[in-house]
């Protein structure tokens, strides 16, 4: 059975491998005129609110991230 601090490095890396993957696809919709996954800079479907879905993502990530970091090095006071 897992701790919690090993289960935390679990998050960890795969929050860093998230905000990666989505990091790369919000930066190629919205910087770039080409299209490596869906072709959703062509069409209105990948879109939430007016913003790319792949930055939501990003935003997601990155709250996990900071959370699991938060998690491994936070200090309980005595």
């Amino acid at each position: 059975m897992l701790d919690l601090k090993r289960t935390m490095q679990i998050v960890l890396v795969i929050g860093i491998a998230g905000m990666m993957f989505s990091g790369f696809l919000s930066y190629d919709e919205i910087f770039t005129e080409s299209c490596d996954f869906g072709c959703s800079a062509v069409t209105d479907e990948g879109y939430l609110l007016g913003i790319p879905v792949c930055v939501y993502g990003l935003t997601i990530y990155t709250i996990i991230t900071a959370l699991a970091i938060q998690a491994l090095f936070w200090k309980k006071s005595k």
